[in-house]
């Protein structure tokens, strides 16, 4: 029985080398693309919302919630509040309270919910927008339920007729 004896060739060697470094190393640089979009951004989390019921003549809440930043530069954030159409009303800055630990921070402040003009009651949500360095990032942190009856004019009652 002869032994049959496989002669690579330097070239052929070198040339799988390469391709297998190629795929891993291609393999390797995609997941890391993947890992590095997935940190960056900004994640609203623990809304407190106070009081979650006003009267029919609206009134200011307070808004507080945690925004934890990864890979971006909070700017800003504010609070809306959304009539039951969904058309905004009245925002707000929020102001950072705590100092950034490990990218979470704290930030508070008061939204003004707009009376209701109907004879039933509604619900106005609020949304909270963080402006960042890779854009915005919002999301409706909690509602707040009102009494019928407010006036939406924002003028005082008409004088009794005499």
């Amino acid at each position: 029985m002869r032994k049959t004896r496989l002669a690579f060739r330097p070239a052929f060697i070198l040339a799988a080398g390469l391709v297998a470094a190629l795929v891993v190393g291609a393999t390797i640089s995609v997941t890391q693309r993947a890992e590095a979009a997935r940190a960056l951004g900004v994640k609203i989390s623990k809304a407190k919302i106070k009081p979650k019921r006003l009267s029919g003549s609206g009134g200011n809440v307070s808004v507080r919630v945690k925004i934890k930043a990864r890979g971006v530069t909070v700017n800003s954030v504010r609070a809306v509040s959304r009539r039951p159409n969904g058309s905004p009303g009245p925002s707000s800055v929020l102001a950072q309270t705590s100092a950034a630990k490990r990218g979470r921070t704290i930030w508070e402040g008061l939204v003004n919910v707009p009376s209701n003009p109907t004879e039933s009651k509604v619900k106005h949500t609020v949304e909270v927008t963080v402006t960042h360095s890779n854009g915005q990032t919002s999301k409706v942190v909690g509602s707040v339920r009102l009494g019928p009856g407010g006036s939406d004019d924002g003028l005082p009652p008409p004088p009794p007729n005499i």
